[in-house]
């Protein structure tokens, strides 16, 4: 590579008004001192507030001079993996791409750089960070939002490019585009391609999940998630099989499973048990903060709505795994 690197970073947005403000705030504070030329690109997902004016106002007010922005708008949704791909039309003209959600704080101002230093010292064809979620953010969350977020809690886990990550041109010259028909695990189904052709690893980085914390979510929008991650869980089994992921299918195949096994009544002696161990798991942190902390009478709904979205998920998962094209929850 030049001594000099040309870098693109590449943010796929939609409804993003606040959260891209602190992550476009955050991204100006890198230090760029190792590059000629860097390109900031959003790509507005069809959103329906001002996530475009605040990302030109924020660029415009903490940007160095010598950066460009470029915003590429949809008229309406058409998903992460096809912002990803306009964002990576044009790699061929940079040496470096960053892929970032626009719900990524990168609070180290070296950040950058220490992906960059990876890439060159350990002749990798992409990086990722670890992705921290703080408990003092997420106590602002809505009542949903804090038991579909709760076990990644002060939890510390690599991204494997779901949230942060840095490409040469050399490794999407050879793993090409994301894949437009898997929606939920676009990521996974992209780091499984990198892995097999190129050279990745974790960088030493630790970068902060803030979420967008919407006050219109609600158990309707958990169940929803939860189908999205369903879906694409049986797009990756569709596509991968068990093979080398045994441990990762295993997970994957969990709530699914479960559900199945409540549908058994001869099996309710082990399904009923998992079930509770699950609901406790999955939710421990949103009761115990809400027992001591901030009352709501929505925790007696917990349980129901965790096992509603068990069987959306089986069912989708199903449906999913069986079709050879999944498109259900694209577009939301």
């Amino acid at each position: 590579m030049e001594s000099k690197l040309k870098l693109k970073i590449i943010i796929p947005a939609l409804n993003e008004e606040d959260t891209i403000i602190k992550t476009i705030e955050s991204l100006a504070k890198q230090d760029f001192s190792k590059f000629e030329y860097v390109k900031l690109c959003v790509i507005d997902d069809g959103s329906k507030d001002k996530t475009s004016l605040n990302v030109q106002i924020t660029f415009d007010k903490y940007f160095p001079k010598n950066t460009k922005l470029e915003i590429i708008k949809h008229n309406k949704p058409m998903g992460i993996s096809a912002s990803q791909n306009d964002g990576l039309a044009d790699f061929q003209k940079y040496d470096l791409l960053l892929l970032c959600q626009a719900d990524i704080v990168i609070e180290d101002e070296s950040g950058i750089n220490k992906l960059t230093e990876s890439i060159i010292n350990h002749k990798l064809g992409a990086t990722y960070p670890y992705v921290i979620h703080l408990e003092n953010l997420w106590r602002n969350y809505p009542f949903w939002q804090k038991v579909l977020l709760d076990r990644q809690i002060d939890r510390k886990s690599e991204s494997r490019i779901a949230k942060l990550s840095m490409l040469t041109k050399e490794c999407v010259n050879r793993v090409g585009s994301f894949d437009e028909s898997i929606t939920g695990t676009e990521d996974r189904d992209y780091f499984e391609r990198i892995s097999k052709l190129e050279r990745i690893e974790v960088t030493d980085l630790n970068v902060i999940h803030i979420h967008n914390a919407a006050k219109t979510f609600s158990w309707k929008k958990l169940v929803y998630k939860e189908g999205q991650q369903a879906e694409g869980s049986a797009c990756m089994v569709r596509k991968y099989g068990i093979g080398d992921n045994f441990i990762d299918t295993l997970f994957v195949l969990f709530r699914p499973l479960i559900a199945l096994l409540n549908l058994i009544p001869i099996v309710n002696f082990i399904s009923i048990p998992l079930t509770l161990l699950f609901f406790y798991f999955y939710s421990r942190k949103t009761i115990i903060y809400t027992l001591t902390k901030e009352f709501n009478f929505r925790i007696f709904l917990i349980l129901p709505v965790l096992i509603y979205s068990l069987y959306v998920s089986l069912f989708v998962f199903i449906i999913s795994l069986l079709t050879s094209k999944v498109n259900y929850f694209r577009n939301k």
